[in-house]
């Protein structure tokens, strides 16, 4: 939503973000397999899912893929109510 819509971001942007480090962090890999070029990268971000965390690392237990893949979601209203909640469901 940072390149679609920047006037309109909220802090569920930020959750995302903090989703997308975590992800990262765990498996070694972005949330996306990019394809080259910048344009291109852009499209993909904003058309596709990202990969299944546990396709990247089978060991994630599964509670904690699925509380990152809600913050991943496309859909700020589907994420997590607020970053509180977000930290909650990570304990």
């Amino acid at each position: 939503e940072q390149v679609t819509h920047f006037r309109e971001v909220k802090p569920s942007a930020d959750q995302y973000s903090a989703a997308a480090t975590l992800y990262t962090l765990l498996t070694g890999k972005l949330v996306h397999d990019l394809p080259r070029g910048g344009p291109q990268q852009l499209v993909h971000i904003t058309t596709s899912e990202v990969v299944p965390i546990r396709e990247r690392h089978p060991g994630v237990p599964e509670g904690l893929a699925e509380a990152i893949h809600r913050a991943l979601r496309r859909d700020p209203a589907e994420r997590w109510p607020d970053v509180g909640a977000f930290r909650t469901e990570l304990k």
